[in-house]
Formats: structure tokens, sequence, C-alpha cells
């Protein structure tokens, strides 16, 4: 039952799946289930830092983000997981910091604790704010705003789906520039995605702390007839290949 229950969470990353996995963290540690603990705290973590309102709401989201990392760390000290509690115990230390927060006490201890067992890599790529790790050094950003596009009437009418490559920079405030299309499984996708693409809106990328530009940026658009047969992974035919290559950009 747990498990079909995180494999949903796994799909649902907002602050509904956070709160409610966060409370099946705290269950596990009062059970004293440690390592099931770990797995809720981390999927809760997953869920708080890939949605738009952990930018939009960055004291709230970065306080429930500090109660599960610290859950998390006292969860693999626990069962003598050292990596995890460390460097756990180590960015909700950081992180209360830029809140100001007091860090508490017992969480120097077992950081301290930790060390003794775990020798931590120094990493330029971790971001204290927004709880994530920027790729091969590039500025760190996440989607506030991607308004679908509207789908073409004709096609729509016609049952015919598809996707669309945007290709964009994205400015020190978030916003897109020089739009274009670089491929389309059918022209009449063009359009609408560049329009919708012009309306995105990023978290400010971030590099090193100073704002950067980030040039060069890919998203894919696709088009989609909803049916009862579809899940949630469903990719129109045409896309199946690029989407994989997409996640390497």
């Amino acid at each position: 039952k747990m498990s079909n229950t995180k494999q949903s969470i796994c799909h649902l990353n907002n602050f509904t799946e956070s709160i409610f996995s966060e409370s099946l963290s705290l269950g596990a540690m009062e059970r004293m289930e440690y390592s099931e603990a770990i797995d809720i705290a981390a999927l809760s973590l997953t869920a708080i830092q890939m949605t738009p309102e952990s930018q939009r709401s960055f004291k709230s989201s970065a306080l429930k983000r500090l109660n599960n990392l610290a859950r998390l760390a006292y969860s693999a000290n626990q069962e003598n997981k050292w990596c995890l509690s460390y460097e756990g115990f180590d960015r909700a230390i950081n992180l209360a910091v830029e809140l100001g927060i007091e860090p508490l006490e017992v969480w120097q201890r077992l950081k301290l604790e930790a060390s003794k067992n775990y020798v931590p890599v120094e990493t330029a790529m971790w971001t204290t704010r927004y709880g994530m790790a920027s790729k091969e050094g590039k500025p760190t950003y996440i989607p506030l705003r991607q308004i679908p596009p509207k789908y073409p009437t004709q096609l729509l009418a016609k049952g015919i789906e598809g996707c669309a490559m945007l290709r964009f920079d994205i400015t020190k405030e978030g916003k897109t520039e020089n739009v274009e299309v670089v491929w389309s499984t059918n022209k009449k996708f063009d359009r609408p995605s560049r329009r919708a693409a012009k309306e995105y809106i990023f978290s400010p990328p971030y590099k090193g702390g100073v704002p950067s530009i980030v040039e060069d940026t890919r998203s894919l658009i696709m088009y989609r007839v909803d049916s009862k047969e579809k899940t949630s992974e469903y990719i129109p035919p045409g896309c199946e290949a690029n989407q994989i290559n997409l996640q390497d950009l």
C-alpha cells in the first residue's frame, strides 16, 4: 500500500503532495521506520522543489523544505546513512541561516557525528535558496508561468497530435527573448507555440549568486487530445525520440 502511495506522489509534484508526503514521513518517524521516512521525506522535498509556488512563496516553501531536510537527515542518521545525514543537516543549517532562523544545536551535533564517517565533497552546484543543483555550472532556474498554447482548431477537430521544439534565451529577469521554433511535427503548431513561449516566465537565473542570462534554452511543447486510454506519461507519435533527447539539454 505504501509503495503505491509513493508511486502516486512521484507523478504529482505540487504543494498538496508535499504536505501529504510530509505527514507520511512524520508517521514513519514516530513508528521508528526510518528507511521509509527517508524515502517519503525525499519525495516531499522533490515536490516542493519543482513547483512554481516554491518560487512565488519562497519563505513558506523554504520553511517546509527546512523541516523535511532535518527529518530526512535525522532518519538517515538513525540508519547510519552518513552522506544523507551530513548533507541533509548541512543544507538545513545553511537554509535556516538564510531564513534568519537559529539552527538547532542538535543539527550541528548530528552533522558533526556524521562527518566522522563521511567526507563531504565540495561542490558549487548546490543552491541553498531554491534547493536545486545547476547542471554543468549553468545558471539555476525553473518555470514560474507556462500557459499552454491554443490548440490549432483544424488539427484538434481532426484529432491530429504532435509537438514543437522551441529555442529561446532567458533574460536576467526570467523572461524569454529570441524565441524560435527549431522543429515541429506540423507547421500549424509553430505559431501558437511561439506565442506561448514568448509569455513564459522563469525564476531569475542565478549563477554564483549573480543574475545571469541563459542562452539557447530548449522547451518541448506537446499537443495531445485527451482520452481515458492515455496516461499522464503519454507522448504523441513523432515526439518520443525528441523527448528523450530533450532530457540531455
